[in-house]
């Protein structure tokens, strides 16, 4: 419940300004209307250099996805960050390989080089001895089939092929249907569109990342891992872009626990940059303020020793 609050906030506010502005008829340069915020704290109503002290009275504003992405504009210190941002739909997808894989690799394990073409174009496979006789496997089918239908309105072209109309999976579909197969045009070709999408969507999303830190950069020791060549259908969770999973070993809860938090971590990160630069600039004022002591020091003694005699 606090987490839905926290995220239709910006739309509460907004109706409880309209309302306000409508009920109390405040001026836009009373106090009680500035403090309040009645009306959207813009620089055109209060540019900064005639309210200057404005941006300390203004009240909590919790974070959203839009703050965070004006605050990141132009910046390229954290392209992991940069490519959640962008919240592409086919990422959240990546959760369905395991079940695919796990799906398509039985189905290769029980029928490849054991059938012709021919008989899985012609018979179904709810009437397979698979299917009739093994609750398990109708189990992981009925995963399958789930999953399938959050990817298959994508999975309709494969490569320079032409593109295909959206394939409905059910149990008495052909065999050939759940084979991958690249040959003909439809039956295993949409599984085979379904992979190619999947290694397809998990590149695009690797590579800026790959090279914003070939040489530097924050996830630079990452990269040659992120580079190893995967065969798809031995992909497991921990080589998956699997992005909500991740939270759970991750300190943020989820993305809007980003949202709110990582700006504080970058103005903090930027602090604490700039005190040890800080640091570093006054002890090499103070060392060479020393070196200087004791060259003076050598030279009044010697001044005074000469003097003397």
């Amino acid at each position: 419940m606090v987490k839905e609050c926290i995220k239709n906030y910006p739309d509460f506010s907004i109706k409880y300004k309209d309302e306000n502005k409508k009920q109390l008829k405040l001026n836009i340069y009373d106090i009680k209307t500035i403090i309040a915020q009645l009306i959207p704290v813009t620089e055109d109503i209060y540019p900064e250099s005639e309210y200057p002290m404005l941006k300390y009275f203004y009240l909590t504003k919790y974070k959203t996805k839009e703050d965070l992405i004006n605050h990141m504009i132009n910046n390229q210190n954290y392209p992991l960050l940069n490519q959640i941002l962008l919240d592409k739909p086919e990422m959240k997808k990546m959760k369905y390989i395991p079940i695919f894989n796990e799906f398509t690799n039985l189905m290769v394990e029980n029928y490849s080089f054991k059938i012709s073409r021919e008989y899985a174009k012609n018979n179904s496979l709810e009437n397979e001895d698979i299917y009739k006789n093994n609750p398990e496997f109708q189990k992981k089918l009925l995963y399958f089939i789930k999953a399938w239908n959050e990817i298959k309105s994508e999975a309709i072209k494969y490569q320079c092929r032409e593109e295909m109309p959206v394939k409905e999976l059910k149990p008495s579909n052909k065999l050939i249907d759940f084979l991958i197969d690249n040959g003909d045009l439809g039956g295993g070709m949409y599984l085979a569109a379904a992979c190619q999408n999947f290694i397809s969507w998990q590149n695009s999303f690797l590579q800026p990342i790959i090279d914003a830190n070939t040489s530097i950069g924050i996830l630079n020791c990452y990269v040659d891992n992120m580079k190893k060549k995967i065969l798809f259908h031995k992909a497991e969770h921990d080589s998956i872009l699997l992005i909500n999973d991740r939270f759970e070993k991750s300190k943020y809860l989820n993305e809007n626990d980003i949202y709110i938090l990582f700006p504080k971590e970058i103005y903090l990160i930027k602090m604490v940059q700039l005190i040890i630069m800080i640091i570093i600039l006054l002890y090499t004022i103070m060392k060479l303020l020393k070196r200087n002591l004791v060259k003076l020091f050598y030279l009044v003694f010697a001044f005074l020793k000469g003097k003397k005699n």
